[in-house]
């Protein structure tokens, strides 16, 4: 079962590489790109089918460690890929943070941004 509708690509903002350490839906995850729109994030595949039935019963939230306080995002699932012993999983934000968690999830992305290479 794939939870990922067949869509064209539709970024809208750079993406930066990052290792970043997360949560999705409460299962460990790292954050292999990052941008203000998503995220592509690896799950070992020992878990996904773990976190499979979590993202199948509820919406998805993806909680980064910032140095303020945790965020939690809303996104939806944009694709899955087997690859090797991990799934990457493309999410898409749903629930734009608002407030000071906005400003700080675009203080995080623009950190990473001065560090890491954009992907075309």
């Amino acid at each position: 079962m794939n939870l990922a509708p067949e869509t064209a690509d539709q970024r809208q903002a750079r993406r930066y590489r990052t290792t970043l350490r997360g949560r999705l839906c409460g299962t460990l995850v790292t954050a292999r790109n990052i941008s203000m729109g998503g995220a592509q994030v690896a799950c070992p595949i020992m878990l996904f089918e773990f976190l499979r039935s979590k993202l199948a019963r509820g919406p998805a939230v993806l909680e980064l460690p910032d140095d303020l306080f945790d965020l939690g995002l809303g996104c939806r699932v944009v694709y899955e890929n087997e690859c090797d012993d991990e799934v990457l999983i493309g999410l898409a934000l749903t629930d734009a943070p608002t407030g000071a968690a906005r400003s700080a999830f675009g203080e995080l992305v623009e950190k990473i941004g001065r560090s890491a290479p954009g992907i075309d």
